[in-house]
């Protein structure tokens, strides 16, 4: 999932305008005495710097939810340097959760209900940052396109199941976010969302494994196809969470990034088979061209994960200004496009419907925000282990 070799070279990136964001006070919010969870922390991911950002600004208590491998905690400890390099007393705790996998997802939020109840008040930010891009034609443990669940399906699942611990530090401390990543391929292919994308299927069936130029652009379908409809879903799931939770009086937001581009190691990522890489040549060199560092990239996370309330409402989407690169803007506000015709797939109903109901089928669940207690994980929840770090 990333070479070390990798993770060198995004070292000595410029992150100006990051450590600008993190450094002034009227940018983003104090974090004293709030709890936030992550998915996708691993070096030189926009999730690693979000999480270093929620340190810096005094979060106390950081849970970082990622897979089991040495690159996570790797990240963890230097997170946990971090931490204990600032003035502030931030707790940080890796914890399992393998978004390719509904058993590990179930057991990590288990671990998060539990953990932040009692003594932490509950859950103020859930930023839902992890993800795959341009894998093979396979399948999860699970049996669903490996990329629609890690981007979309399991993150789905987290939120539900930790709504109420996001309920509850909302009473008690006035507002609590869901931020979901999407980017900018959601509309490449301009392409609405497809409810067979979601469903359990054999390998090999939803485009196969072509390169993206020809298979995705010409044919719409392949990789970067299947990568479209799991972006797409992050960004009108967004909407439709702000939708349901407006309606049920929340005081819960929930908030959409665009990075823009930006040299992170998620592009080119295979899986475990001995397929060859899916991304051409010619189109790495080109999102290369109009990259920025991972930690300029995080910036939209930023603002949606800590701004100032009175300018993070729910329903916003940000992204760069220059849309590539840039200072955060707004293409969304209050769940309605800035710009006539803007946003049109992720604000599309027939998509907020599709994300919403198509996950609730294949997951078998129903995500019901008007009460907090039909959220809860199970009504016993011996069937589920403690897994963490």
């Amino acid at each position: 999932m990333g070479s070390n070799q990798e993770v060198e070279s995004l070292k000595g990136e410029d992150q100006s305008l990051y450590d600008c964001y993190v450094t002034a006070s009227y940018r983003l919010n104090d974090m004293k005495g709030k709890v936030v969870a992550i998915t996708g922390t691993t070096e030189g991911s926009i999730g690693y710097y979000t999480a270093l950002a929620a340190v810096s600004k005094g979060a106390k208590l950081l849970l970082l939810l990622n897979r089991d491998t040495d690159r996570s905690y790797e990240a963890e400890q230097k997170i946990k340097a971090h931490a204990k390099a600032t003035d502030h007393e931030c707790f940080v705790r890796m914890i399992v959760c393998d978004l390719s996998n509904l058993y590990l997802v179930k057991n990590a939020a288990l671990t998060v209900n539990e953990f932040v109840a009692d003594d932490y008040g509950g859950l103020d930010v859930l930023v839902n940052c992890a993800g795959v891009c341009a894998l093979p034609d396979e399948r999860t443990v699970d049996g669903f396109d490996v990329q629609m669940q890690v981007n979309m399906l399991s993150h789905f699942l987290l939120t539900k199941l930790l709504m109420d611990s996001l309920e509850l530090a909302a009473e008690r401390r006035g507002e609590a976010r869901v931020v979901m990543h999407t980017c900018a391929f959601r509309g490449i292919p301009n392409r609405m969302l497809q409810p067979e994308m979601f469903q359990i299927c054999p390998e090999g069936t939803l485009g196969g494994n072509g390169k993206w130029f020809l298979g995705d652009l010409v044919k719409q379908k392949g990789p970067f196809s299947r990568y479209q409809q799991s972006k797409l879903a992050n960004a009108s799931f967004a909407m439709a969470l702000h939708m349901k939770l407006q309606a049920a009086g929340s005081k819960v937001k929930s908030i959409v990034v665009d990075p823009g581009f930006a040299k992170t190691n998620l592009f080119g990522r295979n899986s475990t088979s001995s397929e060859p890489d899916l991304i051409s040549k010619t189109s790495a060199r080109f999102r290369n061209l109009l990259s920025q560092s991972p930690a300029n990239g995080s910036i939209p996370t930023l603002v949606a994960a800590f701004g100032p309330a009175n300018l993070c409402q729910s329903g916003d989407f940000f992204l760069p200004a220059k849309q590539s690169t840039g200072l955060a803007d707004k293409s969304v506000a209050g769940g309605v496009p800035v710009k006539r015709g803007g946003e049109r797939l992720t604000c599309h109903p027939l998509n907020i419907e599709c994300v919403w109901t198509s996950c609730e089928k294949v997951l078998e669940v129903k995500f019901d925000i008007s009460r907090r207690s039909n959220n809860k994980m199970v009504d016993d929840d011996s069937d589920y282990i403690s897994v963490d770090g």
